[in-house]
């Protein structure tokens, strides 16, 4: 199987998403997952909880600490993490910004990422092109965002963004009134201290009323509507234009100008008669 698409950012290997799934990412099941219109303060993994290990979601605002600026117990940091590292970092600098609570900031304000690459990768089906994405996922839904929580997946920055969901092509377990992704890229700060995820530039910079089309191939904890998508998983659509990936962008049968034209691509994809829903099987993913 072709492996999964990585990026080397500032010495750091980066799973393109989810950097929290090594941590028991769910296979589909028959379980329905509880519609939720809210997105968790934090998610943790049975097999987490057993071992202390950090939670494979927390939004900033739960673990923010006035005194040390994160809660580091919640969120499973040890001593020597690249996210205390560089908390201590920011202290010695001196800091015009004494603002305290949690807030999004502009992207340029990062001068640098903080990325835990502490993952594992997963053996899943494909999800090189769109013809192994149509094939496989076990879901597909269309939808608007409605809110994007920043916060943390194991011990990176991410956004959770709140998908409404509006139209279903496939459903996997149900279909949900919203789903949450987590995303990488984010940009927000805690206190004093910033906290930046990965760049925006190749993944797109989701906003409230963007829209996404989402293949769903697992949750990332069975009875939760929460997903953590590599990159050609996420097809997101701005006020500026559709943002895919590389390798869907170069289909030509995908080259069209709105989201509804995207969607209905991808619908009569759908409607060929090798695309069928894979399988997948448990296990962490990457």
């Amino acid at each position: 199987m072709q492996q999964r698409p990585y990026r080397l950012r500032n010495c750091l290997l980066i799973s393109i998403w989810a950097a929290s799934s090594f941590l028991l990412s769910s296979g589909i099941t028959a379980q329905r997952p509880a519609n939720m219109e809210s997105p968790p303060d934090v998610l943790r993994m049975p097999a987490a909880e057993e071992a202390g290990a950090p939670p494979a979601w927390a939004s900033a605002q739960a673990v923010a600490d006035p005194d040390r600026g994160l809660n580091w117990e919640a969120l499973g940091a040890a001593e020597d993490s690249p996210l205390r590292a560089e908390v201590r970092r920011q202290a010695a600098l001196p800091h015009a910004d004494t603002s305290i609570g949690v807030a999004q900031i502009p992207e340029k304000a990062c001068t640098s990422i903080s990325i835990d690459s502490s993952f594992t990768a997963a053996e899943d089906p494909p999800a090189d092109n769109v013809d192994d994405l149509v094939t496989n996922a076990q879901g597909v839904y269309a939808g608007t965002i409605t809110a994007v929580t920043p916060g943390f997946s194991v011990h990176s920055p991410y956004s959770l963004l709140t998908l409404k969901i509006q139209e279903t092509l496939r459903e996997a377990a149900g279909t949900p009134s919203s789903i949450f992704i987590l995303h990488p890229v984010a940009h927000f700060r805690v206190g004093p201290y910033v906290f930046c995820g990965a760049p925006s530039k190749s993944f797109g910079d989701p906003k409230v009323g963007d829209q996404v089309l989402i293949f769903v191939y697992r949750w990332v904890k069975n009875g939760t509507w929460m997903v953590a998508p590599v990159q050609n998983e996420f097809l997101l659509a701005t006020g500026k234009g559709l943002v895919l990936p590389p390798a869907l962008k170069a289909d030509p049968r995908l080259q069209v100008a709105t989201f509804s034209e995207l969607v209905q691509a991808v619908r009569r994809l759908m409607a060929s008669p090798l695309a069928h829903p894979g399988t997948t099987s448990g296990g962490s993913r990457p």
